[in-house]
């Protein structure tokens, strides 16, 4: 995201959890005294992007906590930073698609009701936090999908299981991923700070809806390997905890009307090509 920002000529600021003497850098620690409101006096969007990782390590109870007050309470802190401002800027609040929890084969545009469990109680949490700014300015919520990049996030951890042919669907296949390529979610924001009669909440998601199955294949016909070792559930749900049925195995059919309506052009719009495009730039020259 700052190298997109920057490749167009706009000034970052950057919140950083360490010490930092730099000029466009703030020490920020969400839950801690915020000592760098006088540098966003003026800036034009706000992009929060924070939160622990949800598969990092195992769901235990502090790890749960980790994760929740990542969200909510480093939200909930950079707002009330914000309300001090004299300038109003937009601010661009990263959500998921947990919000709507497990819902088979129902389609899922920005108007479904919010889903249950624990991922999609702490989704809503989130994005709740968050809600306070629109007393003053414009908020946009972006509901993400599982985003596909080459500098970390799913492909980095999964990728070198592919590239051996020991990839495979997860479970039955059958649960609905929503995908997006980290390209399109730079894009998105983008599109989102520049246009301000844009607001509310965007399904961050690829138009094409695809199954873990279909995702599976076409994963593997992008590393040109096989992908004939699927994980059976118990395997997952040894390895991950009893939320692997709603982080692996939750199924939501995402469907992103908002940026559709709007005329968001996608640049990775299909799975197939995304991959393919991703693979090929991976690929040494």
């Amino acid at each position: 995201m700052c190298a997109a920002l920057a490749k167009r000529g706009d000034q970052v600021v950057k919140l950083v959890r360490r010490p930092t003497d730099a000029p466009d850098e703030i020490t920020w620690i969400p839950g801690q005294t915020f000592d760098g409101t006088d540098k966003l006096e003026g800036v034009d969007a706000v992009v929060h992007l924070a939160g622990a990782n949800i598969a990092e390590a195992r769901w235990t109870d502090e790890r749960m906590r980790v994760i929740r007050d990542s969200r909510t309470a480093s939200t909930s802190h950079l707002v009330d930073a914000l309300h001090t401002l004299s300038s109003t800027p937009v601010l661009l609040q990263i959500s998921a698609t947990g919000f709507y929890g497990n819902r088979g084969d129902d389609v899922l545009t920005e108007q479904a009701e919010p889903g249950v469990g624990e991922l999609a109680t702490l989704t809503q949490a989130w994005e709740l936090a968050g809600e306070a700014w629109e007393t003053k300015g414009r908020r946009c919520v972006l509901r993400l999908g599982a985003v596909l990049g080459l500098d970390g996030g799913m492909l980095q951890k999964v990728l070198p299981i592919f590239r051996r042919g020991l990839g495979g669907r997860l479970g039955n296949g059958k649960q609905w991923f929503p995908w997006i390529t980290i390209d399109d979610v730079c894009d998105v924001c983008l599109w989102l700070i520049d246009d301000a009669t844009h607001q509310g909440v965007f399904n961050c998601v690829a138009p094409q809806q695809v199954t873990n199955a279909i995702f599976t294949q076409a994963l593997g016909t992008a590393v040109n390997r096989p992908t004939f070792c699927p994980v059976p559930k118990w395997i997952l749900r040894s390895m991950v905890g009893p939320m692997a049925d709603e982080l692996l195995l939750g199924s939501q059919r995402v469907q992103p009307d908002h940026l559709l309506e709007a005329g968001f052009q996608f640049s990775d719009p299909a799975v197939k090509s995304a991959l393919a495009r991703l693979m090929a730039s991976s690929k040494p020259s």
